[in-house]
């Protein structure tokens, strides 16, 4: 298996496997380990969980309007979203729509919508949180983002991007998951690109320092 993915976006990033399986050693319990529930209801657990990917709901007033307010937004349109949807072929419009309604909740712009929403439909929303974001969207297209009449019209570009190095690299992907789900932390290809452009571009740096294995 190749030490390096390059990825359309710019990236390079080395020791795929090994740093996929630092990261989900010290985290996979904490979020993607925990089960979801019904995958048409976003569920207490649903929001709970982002503790873990530092969505910043933390305080349990924050955490009942949240849960309250994107059950009532996006129940609906997740039982018309397959659970086995593919960001590789789905429509983009119905993410995005997706989207635009969890952002109309008060205390809700995309990162954290879409911390929750991945726990709903893995193969389908990438947790694009400020980091991702910086990396897919020019920085002076990002000031939209912090508006929720436009904000998921904002990072409809973002999606394509990382539809685009998603694509690009599916097979590595691939394989990369086959040896983790044998190791127990079974993830979704998206996911785990996500988590490597995450460790790439995230500013502390954490995960690239770890050692190849």
């Amino acid at each position: 298996m190749g030490q390096t993915i390059d990825l359309p976006s710019g990236l390079s990033i080395a020791h795929p496997l090994a740093r996929l399986r630092a990261f989900l050693t010290e985290e996979f319990d904490f979020y993607d380990g925990i089960p979801s529930e019904d995958p048409n209801h976003i569920s207490a657990v649903d929001v709970l969980a982002t503790v873990a990917v530092n969505s910043g709901i933390n305080d349990a007033a924050l955490v009942r309007t949240v849960q309250r307010g994107m059950a009532k937004a996006c129940d609906s349109l997740l039982a018309d979203t397959p659970v086995e949807a593919d960001l590789r072929s789905f429509d983009l419009e119905a993410v995005r729509r997706l989207l635009h309604e969890a952002v109309q909740v008060p205390d809700i712009l995309v990162p954290r919508a879409a911390k929750v929403l991945h726990r709903k439909r893995r193969a389908l929303i990438p947790m694009l949180d400020n980091v991702l974001l910086g990396h897919y969207i020019p920085a002076g297209s990002l000031a939209p983002l912090q508006d929720g009449r436009h904000a998921a019209e904002a990072a409809a570009p973002a999606l394509v991007a990382f539809r685009a190095d998603l694509l690009a690299v599916w097979d590595r992907l691939s394989e990369i998951r086959g040896v983790l789900d044998s190791e127990g932390f079974p993830i979704t290809q998206l996911r785990a690109l996500e988590i490597l452009v995450w460790t790439e571009v995230e500013p502390r740096g954490v995960y690239r320092s770890k050692p190849a294995g």
